[in-house]
């Protein structure tokens, strides 16, 4: 995993072994270039989104003590993607 994903990125999208998954934890309104790099390359990567979708779970439930199910956070963002 990796939190950066700009052109200077710490790791090439084919450093890990095969097999394995790459995350970006960053996100925006695209997925990241590390991200569609290694998608190209046949690797399954993510970005941050799932990450923000769990975050915001965690602190909803913490501010009005309901947990709102995971599923309805992910449509509103469009995760996956």
């Amino acid at each position: 995993a990796t939190p950066h994903s700009g052109p200077d990125a710490p790791l090439p999208p084919d450093a890990p072994p095969p097999g394995a998954l790459r995350v970006d934890l960053t996100y925006g309104e695209e997925l990241t270039g590390w991200v569609r790099a290694a998608r190209a390359r046949g690797h399954e990567a993510i970005d941050g989104l799932g990450l923000l979708v769990f975050q915001c779970r965690r602190s909803f439930r913490l501010w009005f003590g309901a947990e709102p199910p995971a599923e309805a956070l992910a449509r509103a963002v469009g995760w996956p993607r």
